[in-house]
């Protein structure tokens, strides 16, 4: 019980001193029109299918803090680790882990978090290789 206590702890630690993965641009939208313009925009494309793009309207709504649509949209990106836009996946499993580590729109979880990290890690994450390497959990 201790070994998890402090596996927790560490992994918390990790977590708060790395961001989440996230492309180059800043995806705040502060005119309320224009985000729902955006929005409406990638969800027809996220709609059909496509990982990236399902990693892209997450990130969007990440960004404007609805962390439970970004919840839910990193995760259809993230069960697709086999699709050809394989990278999207990988950073939305990635970012789900963060998620359920801070309990941003996801009811918080070190189990749930452990588990998308490792899914990541496996998938050439390098961020989720060093939080794993570092609570000295293998992948």
């Amino acid at each position: 019980m201790k070994k998890l206590i402090s596996i927790i702890a560490i992994l918390i630690f990790a977590i708060t001193s790395i961001s989440y993965a996230n492309t180059d641009f800043d995806f705040r939208i502060e005119n309320k029109e224009k985000f729902q313009s955006v929005v409406k925009g990638f969800k027809k494309l996220a709609e059909q299918g496509d990982p990236g793009n399902q990693f892209m309207l997450a990130t969007i709504y990440y960004d404007n803090q609805y962390y439970k649509q970004a919840a839910e949209w990193y995760t259809k990106a993230a069960v697709q680790d086999n699709s050809d836009d394989h990278q999207y996946s990988s950073d939305a499993q990635y970012n789900l882990g963060i998620m359920y580590v801070q309990g941003l729109g996801v009811e918080r979880s070190d189990i749930k978090a452990i588990s998308w990290f490792k899914k990541a890690a496996k998938n050439g994450n390098k961020d989720a290789q060093k939080i794993l390497n570092n609570i000295g959990i293998t992948y």
